[in-house]
């Protein structure tokens, strides 16, 4: 299990639960599929850590990127998760909450792809231009067309930088056009 993520109480016991993500094999060779797990998104109780919902990430791939939960101002709850290791393909999906409770990720939007490095690094949500709406920034791990990408908001448009990146995002202060800076780390 990965970084567990606090999110909204979701049983209705007033105590917020968690939502982590598991599945790999540290010790699997490089570059070999045998003996991979697949990644599991899960909503835990916290309190108890009865598994209040879980699914198989769509691909099937392992999964070591922490989830991002992230609530609209619409009131949507979002949940940002990444498939792939550092020598295998992988996924960046966006699902909602709600499918997850359902245990059903069949449905999460691909938001990137990329062959031969999956997406481990975390993931930041800000309102970077300013909307009102979170927008997903992801540094693309030593990857094949190293990028930091941009997702805006709810309308999941992806604005790519060409840049190399060994680690996760930052959001700094208010500057310049795009409302905030973006640092890698």
């Amino acid at each position: 299990m990965q970084n567990p993520v606090m999110i909204p109480d979701k049983n209705g016991d007033g105590i917020k639960d968690l939502l982590v993500v598991c599945g790999g094999n540290a010790k699997a060779e490089p570059f070999k599929k045998e003996g991979r797990v697949p990644g599991v998104l899960m909503v835990l109780n916290a309190k108890t850590g009865d598994a209040l919902a879980a699914d198989t990430v769509p691909d099937g791939g392992e999964a070591y990127m922490p989830p991002l939960y992230a609530q609209q101002k619409d009131g949507t709850e979002q949940i940002v998760f990444g498939t792939g290791g550092e020598t295998l393909d992988g996924h960046l999906y966006l699902t909602d909450t709600e499918h997850l409770l359902r245990n059903d990720l069949s449905t999460a939007h691909i938001l990137a792809a990329d062959s031969g490095h999956g997406f481990i690094a975390p993931t930041v949500a800000a309102d970077i231009n300013g909307d009102g709406y979170l927008d997903i920034v992801y540094g693309q791990y030593y990857s094949a067309t190293p990028d930091l990408i941009l997702f805006l908001g709810m309308r999941v448009k992806r604005i790519s930088y060409q840049h190399q990146t060994a680690g996760k995002s930052a959001v700094g202060g208010v500057y310049g056009e795009w409302g905030r800076s973006i640092f890698e780390q």
